[in-house]
């Protein structure tokens, strides 16, 4: 199973998705964006929320693991790696794509509040706690974009 497309980059599929955007008539690709942007931090705080509710059986030391913060993280890579492989493959327009993953995963997922939650947790005295938090999902992350990359390509190829 690859997980590239052939000849095209997760970075080109971004850059050409912003400079597509550039190429529209300014304030259209704004509100989009605005729009987008908006509905994705709204679906970020719900889905947080409802995953957090779901995590209050769990011992002490697996409550102070930020799964709202994890599972918006990576749905969001997910996401991004399937909409970066529809545009690769001519499925989905470089504009839309664009729309798509700076606005709506752009606010639907967080990296700062990721970093401040693991220096909470080794502020706490949970350093391992911390650097679990830290690498894995940085791993579980990166495994979800590459997955969503060859999934978008392979259910969007022509």
């Amino acid at each position: 199973m690859g997980a590239s497309v052939p000849g095209v980059s997760l970075l080109e599929v971004s850059l050409l998705g912003a400079s597509v955007l550039g190429t529209a008539p300014l304030w259209g690709s704004v509100l989009a964006l605005a729009v987008a942007g908006g509905a994705g931090a709204v679906a970020r705080y719900l889905v947080d929320l409802w995953i957090q509710g779901r995590v209050g059986s769990f011992s002490p030391e697996a409550r102070a693991v930020p799964w709202g913060t994890a599972g918006v993280n990576l749905v969001g890579a997910f996401l991004a790696g399937v909409a970066a492989g529809a545009v690769a493959v001519g499925g989905l327009s470089a504009s839309l794509g664009a729309i798509a993953g700076v606005g709506f995963l752009g606010a639907f997922t967080t990296f700062s509040t990721w970093m401040v939650q693991v220096v909470d947790l080794a502020e706490g005295g949970r350093r391992r706690l911390a650097a679990g938090v830290l690498m894995g999902l940085l791993a579980l992350g990166i495994g979800a974009a590459v997955l969503g990359l060859w999934i978008g390509a392979s259910l969007f190829a022509p």
